[in-house]
Order: structure tokens, then C-alpha cells, then sequence
């Protein structure tokens, strides 16, 4: 069945050349395609198609020059590249206006008396028809019955119809009962893909030729003029093509009145879209995971464009799943070849939601980061709205979650069949952060991990007493992930190109920042992902100018009643430690979670002796500015701060402090601090916090933030 789809008649911002030049291709395939049509001459036909090869050539070279340049120079090359199509444009111009000319003359028998009486030529029954009207006027009528728009002109006094003019119009008189013409201009073609008839936006009826078709072969030839594009095959049956009032094709229903449809010819449903949120696929400045969420599992449909201008573009779910027992489902496909730093508007086909969303620059982005939410208040609550007002004051780009968000602790049917709350939690969640995490109106991308909140162990009953608590296994690596892994898609989808398991993944920012997320020990075993990630920052270390690597769990514990989590702590200092030392110069910081402590360390070195007992290895740590890693986290958003125990712990080695600072409160709610240095800005009673890390061509900064957006402690490294 022929599938019109979407186009872009004027170019985005951030399209390529290559794009740019795809695109001259497809017109002048068109013009092509019309010049032979119309039997036009055979040496404007054969300039066509040396300007074809010529625009295809060229194209072939910027595509090498985009691969090789960047920035400034990019921008500059595509400039050039852009002038030396314009250049071509006029050079191939003559022939281009023959070959239309040529295309147009050869219609304009047949449309002009059918664009006469699409504008004023409707008569209720054809015997008033012929009453009022002379030889060769034309006129159309609706045959009720058949539910057909019928055209005729009128010979010798009676109407004769016009062969291959009568249009079905079912669907579309049910199209326009549920969304009104004010919401669609439809343009309505026959089966040789030309645009007969139309309604206009306020109702009237108009015939405007949009479409020109090919020569109908099993091809599938994709070609382009007046703005619609259109893809044909040999099995073009498609009568009526609906567009929206900027005139790009949306819909297209078949010969027997059915298939009304988008892109794809699949229904379009009448539905509500609670809201949406983004994630990385690959390098979030250019590439981004959109999900919606959706009443109906056929509300898959999602167009999108740069924020108000340019043309719609049309894409399909490629991940549809339903939210447990909840009546809504989760629709997502990923986007690639975006505009960086750019605000992109979507709507969803057969709703009523607009939203935008951003992708990151691809230099020196600013990244925001926080764990452990863990409240079941979520809708109302303060110190999510607070963080995030300050986050949106800071400018973040893109928020980084390191575990633990809604305590649903792997509770998933079937093991756990009562498990309604949880997802209602989810999708309230998802809701709040889509709404409040923003920048420049538009909603930021979420990588978010599992933590030990979100897994839980496969069989609770070999362990009552785990079960009946939060569900988590201390040593990891038997756990069954919960709703995460169907509300997120980044390291979760397996069409994630970076995943190596679930909740362990990479996320590049242009060639500047490579992040690398673990899971520490909740459903997978951390020791490969430990060789699968020194694998990934080899591979990254020539080529970007900051690594970050996170996970839920902390390799130093400043918390108390959290020592227990031993076994993953060690596997991260006496295994991840000493071979992260040959990336320390880039590495940033291991950032984590979990321990609801404000925290951070100096850059510490682990001396790991295989030789010793586990104990005495936990204290061989040593502050060293060349080799050491430096450790920030450690949540809470929301939850209440725990006591910082450790905070003034130094090292059996050299006496090295293991904490720079460390913040919770004490028993009687109050502000605790510990460790050698200062807290700045201690203006509430309040250890809740996320980290802002942010970069320059000579320095990298992470600051942690309160709930009143002011910092509470800054670390910067001179690059």
C-alpha cells in the first residue's frame, strides 16, 4: 500500500549538507519524473539527470567533509557547501522550469475544469446541476449511498460523469466528524498520485495539485514537489493523501475507504498523551530516545520539528509497552541526526499535547546529577520542585540519576502480582520530572540507573526476612529489575547501541564528554562490566576531553548503617580503582549514590595488596592529586539524610582523609558535618542536594547544591 510520509521542503537548522543535497536530488527526480510524464524534450530530460549524478556526487564528498569537520569549521564548510549549491541550483534552473512547465501544461486540461468546480461548483443533486449549468461546465456532487464525492460536466444538457474523478469519502466524512476541518486542510488524490480535490482549513472545497506520482513500478521510488513527498509501488492504492494546513501528506486511505492512517497507513487513534521525556540513545546532542505516554496502544504516532518552524516529521513507536495494570502505555523511538543545543516541538497525532524537548551542545555541557529520590509523595512534593528550579537556574543540559527513585524494590508482576502502586508511583514520577527538568522550555534528557531500590531478588522466599524488607540483595548479581526496565530505555532497550547489560551503558557528548553508567551489583555481575569498562574509556581516552564514570553504589562509605554493602564497594576500590589510574589525568569523577550523605573525597589511589585479608585492604587508600579518582555523590534528593559517620575517617597508610567534607544530620534532625573542610552557604537545616558539573577549555568544576540553589562546596580542576 503506498505510505505518503513527511519531508523537509526548507532545511533545519543543523542539517547537513549531505541532507541538503539528498533533498535537491529528490526534486530533481521529481522534475525528472514529470518531464518524461509529460513527453517533454529528450535533451532537458537528459540534462536532468547529469544534474542528478552531479547533486549525488556532491553530496557523496560532503559527506566525507562532515565525518571530518567540527564546530566552527563544520559550520563554515557547510556554508561553502550551501553557496555551491545555490550556484548549482541557478546553473540547472532552465531546465528545471522546462521540465515543470512541460509537467503542469501537460495537466492542466484535466485539472482546470475540476479546480473550477472544486471552488464553486457543488450541487446538492445533479438534476438542479443540469438545470443550472451550460455545456462543458463541471460540477461536483456527493453520492450519499456510496459515501463518494462524484464529479461531472455537463454534455448536451445532461451530466455525464467524469471517468476516474469519483473520490470515497467514508472515511474522510468520518475523519472530519471527530477532528473538525479546522484542524486539517485535506487534500484528496487519486490512485496516479494527483491531488483532484481538497478541503481547506475553514471547510471549503478547493482542488490543488501537490503530488506528482511515478510511473508506478515496483521501484518505490520516493519523489518530491510542492512540498508533499511521496513513496510509490506497485501496489499504489491510495485515493485520498490528507495533509495538515502546512501541506505535508499525514494520512492516506485506500480504495475501499479504509487505512486512514500517518505515515505508516496504520489508524490514527483519538487518545490522550499524559506527557513525555527524553533520554539519551547515543550522544544526547544529537540522538535521543522520546517516549510518550498514552490512553491508547495505538497513540504511537509522534511528529516533531525545530521549535516553531520547518516541516513536521513523522515517526512511528518502536518500543510500545503497557504500564502493568495502569491503562496507559509507554510509546518510544529513537531520533537521530538532531540539531545540537536546539529546541525541537512534538504533537502526537490524535491528541491534544504539545511539548518540547533539548539536546545538549556538544562542548562543554553543563550536567546535572542526583540519586535517591525514594519517596512515595511524588506529585506534591517540595524538594523535587525546589532541586529542579534550581537546576533549571543553573542551565543544565542533561540530569544524570545514579539509582534509587521510587522504592518499588523489584516488585513486578508475576513474581509480585500487586504491584499497582508502584507503577502509579512510575508514572507519576516520570510525569514530575518531565514537567519540572527543563531548559529553554524544553524537557532535558534523563539517564537514569538501577539501584539497589530497583532490583530485587529473583526467589524472596529463600530469604523472609529480606523479602519483607527492601527487597535488595547485598551482594548483587541475582537480582529481577522492576518497572525501570520498561519505563527507560537508555541501557535497558536493547536497541540501545551502547548496552552492554541492563543499567550499564555509554552516553557521548560530541567528542568532549564520555560517560559510562555501571551496574553496581543489582542484577548483574559488577567484575565484567569492571573489564567491560576499562575496554570502553581506552577506546573513548584519545578521542574526548572529560570521562565520567558512575553507578549506584559508593566505593567509600560515609554513611552510617550502610557498611553492610561491603562486597560491591570492595569489587569497585580493589578492582575498578587501580585500573581507572591510567585514565586520571581525564577522569573527572566516579559519581554514585545511595548512602544519603552529601560527600566528597579527595582524589584517592587504592593500593590493593591480593596478599592481605579484605579488611586490611579497606584501609589502603592514599590521597594522590596525579593517580587518584575523585568520588561525589552520595544522594539523597528527597529522603532523609542519614548521619555521616565515616566523614572523618582517615587512612591506616599515611593518614590521607578519606572525606574532603561529609554532610547528613544527627540524631536530634540536625545539620551533621564532618570531615577537614567547610560547608559554604549553610543558610537551612537541610542536607539535600544535587552535584552540577560543569566544563571549560581550562577547568572542570563539580558543585553540590541545596534545596535554596546556592552551593554548598565547590571542587575545580585546572585543566
Amino acid at each position: 500500500m503506498t505510505q505518503p510520509i513527511f519531508n523537509l521542503p526548507v532545511p533545519a537548522p543543523g542539517q547537513t549538507t549531505k541532507e541538503l543535497l539528498d533533498a535537491e536530488v529528490n526534486r530533481v527526480t521529481a522534475l525528472l519524473y514529470a518531464a518524461i510524464a509529460a513527453g517533454g524534450d529528450q535533451t532537458a530530460i537528459d540534462a536532468l539527470v547529469a544534474d542528478i549524478e552531479a547533486i549525488r556526487a556532491a553530496a557523496i564528498e560532503a559527506t566525507a567533509a562532515d565525518r571530518i569537520q567540527t564546530g566552527l569549521d563544520r559550520q563554515a564548510a557547510e556554508s561553502a557547501a550551501g553557496n555551491a549549491a545555490t550556484d548549482a541550483n541557478a546553473q540547472i534552473a532552465p531546465n528545471v522550469q522546462a521540465a515543470q512547465s512541460a509537467a503542469q501544461t501537460a495537466e492542466v486540461a484535466r485539472d482546470g475544469a475540476l479546480q473550477a468546480a472544486g471552488s464553486e461548483g457543488y450541487f446538492a443533486t445533479v438534476a438542479e446541476a443540469e438545470a443550472a449549468l451550460a455545456d462543458g461546465d463541471v460540477f461536483w456532487t456527493v453520492d450519499a449511498p456510496a459515501a463518494e464525492i462524484v464529479y461531472y460536466q455537463i454534455d448536451s444538457g445532461a451530466a455525464v460523469e467524469i471517468d476516474g474523478a469519483r473520490l470515497k469519502a467514508a472515511a474522510l466524512f468520518d475523519w472530519l466528524s471527530r477532528t473538525g476541518p479546522s484542524d486539517f486542510a485535506l487534500p484528496m488524490a487519486d490512485k496516479d498520485g494527483f491531488v483532484r480535490a481538497g478541503l481547506r482549513a475553514d471547510g471549503s472545497f478547493q482542488v490543488e495539485r501537490l503530488l506528482v506520482a511515478s510511473d508506478g513500478g515496483d521501484g518505490g521510488e520516493e519523489i518530491s514537489v510542492g512540498g508533499a513527498r511521496l513513496v510509490t509501488s506497485e501496489s499504489a492504492e491510495f485515493v485520498f493523501f490528507f495533509a495538515d494546513r502546512d501541506g505535508f501528506v499525514v494520512a492516506g486511505m485506500d480504495e475501499t475507504g479504509g487505512g486512514l492512517g500517518s505515515e505508516t497507513g496504520a489508524s490514527v487513534d483519538v487518545h490522550n498523551v499524559a506527557y513525555m521525556f527524553t533520554e539519551p540513545f547515543d550522544d544526547p546532542s544529537q540522538s535521543l530516545v522520546l517516549t510518550w505516554v498514552s490512553d491508547s496502544p495505538g497513540g504511537d504516532l509522534m511528529e516533531y520539528r525545530n521549535k516553531g518552524a520547518g516541516s513536521w516529521i513523522g515517526v512511528k513507536s518502536q518500543r510500545t509497552r503497557k504500564m502493568g495494570p495502569l491503562d496507559w502505555w509507554l510509546h518510544s523511538v529513537a531520533i537521530e541526526g538532531l540539531a545540537f543545543a536546539n529546541v525541537y516541538e512534538a504533537r502526537f497525532p490524535g491528541a491534544d499535547l504539545r511539548d518540547d524537548f533539548w539536546t545538549t551542545p556538544r562542548r562543554n555541557p553543563v550536567i546535572a546529577a542526583g540519586s535517591d529520590f525514594q519517596s512515595t509523595r511524588i506529585v506534591d512534593a517540595p524538594e523535587l520542585r525546589l532541586l529542579a528550579e534550581s537546576i533549571r537556574a543553573q542551565g543544565a543540559d542533561i540530569f544524570l540519576h545514579p539509582g534509587d527513585h521510587i522504592n518499588d524494590d523489584g516488585r513486578k508482576a508475576p513474581l509480585f502480582p500487586d504491584d499497582e502502586i508502584y507503577w502509579q508511583r512510575w508514572f507519576d514520577y516520570m510525569q514530575t520530572l518531565s514537567q519540572i527538568m527543563r531548559k529553554n522550555g524544553g524537557v532535558i534528557p534523563l539517564a537514569g540507573l538501577v539501584g539497589n531500590h530497583e532490583a530485587r531478588k529473583a526467589d524472596p522466599s529463600s530469604d523472609p526476612a529480606q523479602a519483607e524488607s527492601n527487597g535488595s540483595e547485598m551482594d548483587g548479581a541475582d537480582g529481577t529489575i522492576g518497572q525501570i526496565e520498561d519505563v527507560m530505555s537508555w541501557s535497558y532497550w536493547d536497541a540501545t547501541p551502547t548496552k552492554f547489560v541492563d543499567s550499564a551503558a555509554t552516553i557521548s557528548i560530541g567528542e568532549d564528554v564520555f560517560i559510562v553508567g555501571l551496574n553496581t551489583d543489582h542484577s548483574e555481575d559488577l567484575e565484567p562490566q569492571i573489564a567491560w569498562l576499562i575496554d570502553q574509556l581506552e577506546a573513548a581516552y584519545p578521542k574526548y576531553r572529560h570521562l565520567i564514570v558512575m553507578g549506584h553504589y559508593p566505593a567509600f562509605y560515609p554513611a552510617e548503617g550502610v557498611r553492610n554493602f561491603t562486597a560491591p564497594a570492595r569489587r569497585l576500590r580493589n578492582i575498578m580503582y587501580p585500573q581507572l589510574e591510567q585514565f586520571a589525568d581525564k577522569l573527572r569523577v566516579y559519581l554514585c549514590g545511595h548512602a544519603h550523605v552529601f560527600a566528597i573525597t579527595p582524589p584517592l589511589r587504592v593500593l590493593f595488596d591480593d596478599t592481605l585479608t579484605p579488611e586490611q585492604n579497606d584501609e589502603r587508600y592514599t590521597e594522590d592529586a596525579a593517580l587518584g579518582i575523585v568520588q561525589i555523590g552520595t544522594g539523597p534528593l528527597q529522603v532523609r539524610p542519614r548521619f555521616p559517620e565515616r566523614g572523618d575517617e582517615a587512612s591506616d597508610l599515611d593518614g590521607s582523609n578519606m572525606f574532603r567534607v561529609a554532610m547528613g544530620r544527627d540524631e536530634s534532625d540536625d545539620i551533621a558535618i564532618r570531615g577537614p573542610e567547610p560547608i559554604e552557604n549553610l543558610t537551612i537545616n537541610d542536607a539535600r542536594h544535587y552535584w552540577l558539573m560543569d566544563f571549560s577549555d581550562t577547568q572542570f568544576r563539580a558543585r553540590g547544591f541545596g534545596m535554596h540553589a546556592l552551593p554548598f562546596f565547590t571542587y575545580t580542576k585546572e585543566l
